[in-house]
């Protein structure tokens, strides 16, 4: 089995550094599963959309920064076969459990299965195939 040499870095929560680390770990994955994604500005100064396009249809994913953890929610998660239970619902609004080390994000497949759900999900209701070089 490959060990990452991330699994046991963990936020501190009074370490913004740590933080944007485990965002920037995050943004990586996101930009492995969709190399054409852009950040877009959140709704508020603590949360990033992610998209393949300027339309806001086109949005797959969001992060959200708290104290000292990450989360990732779903612009159309409901469309998602979430088989292990790893997304919460409050008031519609679709997310994952605070992720708090990079571990708990490159231990978690069910996680980047819903990611590239939610990016195939966004390609084939806008009408975009990907070209194979």
């Amino acid at each position: 089995m490959h060990e990452t040499p991330f699994k046991s870095q963990s936020v501190n929560p009074s370490d913004d550094a740590s933080n944007k680390a485990l965002s920037g770990c995050i943004r990586s994955l996101i930009l492995c599963i969709c190399p054409e994604a852009i950040e877009l500005p959140g709704r508020d100064e603590k949360s990033t959309q992610f998209s393949i396009g300027p339309d806001e249809s086109q949005q797959f994913c969001w992060l959200r920064s708290g104290r000292g953890y990450v989360t990732i929610g779903f612009n159309y998660a409901s469309e998602l076969r979430d088989d292990m239970r790893i997304l919460h619902n409050i008031d519609g609004v679709y997310y994952t459990d605070k992720i708090s080390s990079v571990g708990d994000l490159f231990c978690n497949p069910p996680l980047v299965g819903l990611l590239q759900q939610a990016v195939a999900g966004v390609r084939r209701r806008n009408g975009i195939t990907l070209s194979v070089l």
